[in-house]
């Protein structure tokens, strides 16, 4: 979708969240409420999870936009978070997370899931975004085998 159509249907005018629930956790999301998480957020599905993390993320929206976080940054949080937990789709639990974190993995699941309405130029920050889920801290923190 063209930036000059966006404008045309008043995408860019509304807040964040409210293109992030019509675009993204109405749509293609909705396929994680099928998936229920393990070891931390156990019992919890992974939908729940990443809606959860998104509002605490848009909730500091004003902070960050004083500390000059832009709207394209705040976007390839919320995108990263939505995604962090890219093992927990794939059906070989086994696999180490540094495998499966890989930049054509997490364009597969960011195109799976459709943030293109979100966020159109996604794919010109697709190492960024690969590069934040990789540091989740559940994952790959010296801390996580303590």
């Amino acid at each position: 979708m063209s930036s000059n159509f966006s404008q045309f249907i008043g995408l860019t005018d509304k807040p964040i969240l409210t293109q992030f629930v019509e675009e993204v956790a109405n749509k293609g999301l909705r396929k994680y409420q099928k998936t229920i998480q393990w070891g931390g957020h156990n019992g919890q599905s992974l939908y729940a999870h990443a809606i959860s993390g998104v509002f605490i993320i848009l909730s500091l929206e004003k902070i960050l936009k004083q500390d000059g976080v832009t709207d394209t940054e705040l976007k390839l949080l919320v995108i990263a978070f939505c995604i962090h937990d890219l093992n927990k789709n794939y059906h070989d639990k086994a696999k180490h997370y540094a495998d499966i974190a890989i930049t054509e993995n997490v364009a597969k699941e960011i195109e799976a899931i459709g943030f293109d309405n979100f966020l159109e130029d996604w794919h010109d920050y697709l190492e960024d975004i690969t590069e934040l889920i990789r540091g989740h801290s559940g994952h790959n923190s010296p801390l996580s085998s303590l």
